[in-house]
């Protein structure tokens, strides 16, 4: 719980840090600060594997620990370009929240986010269990995590880099087709299941979920005003959190009901129509379908 704390924590800093420097080119900065997340994927399933293995559990995590200072290099280098704001009441600085809620699109957000993070914190856990307990290999589960990492290194650098060069994309319309993507891959697993196909589908689903994370709070800029920002993605992080311990639970029961495979149709089937769900947040307000680019 409390890693998940400082997980959490480190990422509001860098939602609200970004956009203290960056004002025209936002966007590509969001997805630039994925990238690390990405690097670590690929890097530390073999870090950790071969400390575990040398000197155990305590002593293994403990050998990796310097690695968290790394979320110190983001408070050190900050310096004030902007006025700090006024001191404002609880009251006052609670009051987003509220007004966030009465948007209309603010329901179907926060429940694509939380079928989303469901969906793929899901997903890991099954397909890591099927692999042990249906194939009996160890090295290919941690290869898929390391598969893992390394096609959401090449989905975040490339969505920045496309960003970081000026080309535009539709942050709303990126969330549901990438929902479907994933979705679509999660359901071919319980058919596909030898190894190069895993490895195949994992790589489709862990790019879709790069990009998307990296394309989030970008999402939040093209759904809210500015100022609303960091309330719309803390609300975000609380849905992410309530996602990741129910969405494995719920998995487990019904894999537990109608089999292993139920898990692959049931995780798939809850992306896709997160992805439609989205959708319906733009009947009202067909503009949220263009193109959205933050400007200051």
């Amino acid at each position: 719980m409390f890693l998940g704390i400082g997980a959490s924590l480190n990422i509001m800093v860098t939602v609200s840090a970004v956009p203290h420097y960056f004002k025209r080119r936002v966007n590509a900065a969001y997805a630039v600060s994925g990238i690390g997340s990405s690097l670590a994927y690929i890097t530390l399933p073999i870090l950790m594997a071969k400390a575990l293995a040398a000197y155990g559990y305590r002593i293994g995590i403990l050998l990796l620990l310097p690695l968290t200072a790394l979320t110190l290099t983001s408070p050190v280098a900050f310096k004030d370009r902007l006025p700090r704001p006024p001191p404002q009441a609880f009251r006052e600085s609670a009051r987003p929240f509220g007004r966030l809620l009465w948007s209309y699109q603010t329901p179907f957000f926060l429940i694509n986010s939380y079928l989303w993070n469901a969906g793929h914190t899901a997903l890991i856990v099954v397909l890591y269990d099927y692999i042990i307990k249906c194939l009996g290999n160890i090295d290919t589960a941690n290869l898929i995590i390391t598969v893992r990492g390394l096609s959401q290194g090449v989905g975040s650098c490339l969505f920045s880099f496309l960003l970081i060069f000026g080309y535009r994309f539709n942050h709303y319309l990126i969330q549901p087709v990438l929902n479907v993507v994933a979705g679509a891959a999660a359901i071919m697993m319980a058919f596909y299941t030898d190894e190069i196909s895993l490895y195949i589908l994992t790589a489709i689903t862990s790019f879709a979920y790069a990009v998307v994370v990296s394309n989030r709070a970008c999402l939040c800029n093209h759904l809210y005003d500015v100022a609303d920002v960091d309330y719309a993605f803390g609300y975000l992080e609380l849905v992410g959190g309530i996602a990741s311990l129910f969405g494995v639970f719920t998995c487990g029961l019904i894999q537990k009901a109608f089999g292993m495979a139920s898990g692959f149709y049931y995780i798939g089937g809850q992306l896709i129509f997160g992805g439609f769900l989205l959708l319906l947040a733009a009947v009202p307000k067909p503009s949220i379908l263009r193109p959205h680019t933050v400007y200051e």
